[in-house]
């Protein structure tokens, strides 16, 4: 029963460990999306889109400390972790992936628009 248990308490400190990197990844990425977005000379995407991935960037680093915060006091912390989770993957990044589905049309790169080089 031992091994049981102690493979248990591993695999349950194993997928919270992942899934408060999960939010730190998200974080980074969101973040990078939105240095990329607005550091373009034409905008592919709208400022919207982008300020709002900014908010599901926060909402992520919020969710990172909250769980990070739950080894001190489990309860208060483990409340607020559930509930940006369930505002950031039922509503805010579905949304979000919605309207980067909508725009994603009619972003073309530049590369695009010109006749390819003939190889020799």
């Amino acid at each position: 029963w031992r091994v049981l248990e102690m493979t248990t308490m591993v695999s349950h400190g194993l997928i919270l460990w992942v899934d408060t990197f999960e939010w730190l990844a998200l974080f980074g990425m969101l973040l990078i999306t939105f240095i990329s977005a607005r550091t373009e000379k034409e905008a592919s995407f709208g400022k919207k889109w982008t300020n709002f991935g900014v908010v599901i960037a926060v909402l992520c680093v919020l969710d990172f400390l909250a769980q990070i915060a739950t080894f001190e006091k489990w309860g208060v912390f483990m409340t607020i972790t559930i509930i940006i989770s369930m505002m950031n993957t039922m509503i805010f990044i579905p949304v979000w992936l919605l309207i980067l589905g909508r725009q994603l049309p009619v972003a073309r790169p530049e590369y695009l628009d010109h006749d390819p080089p003939e190889v020799p």
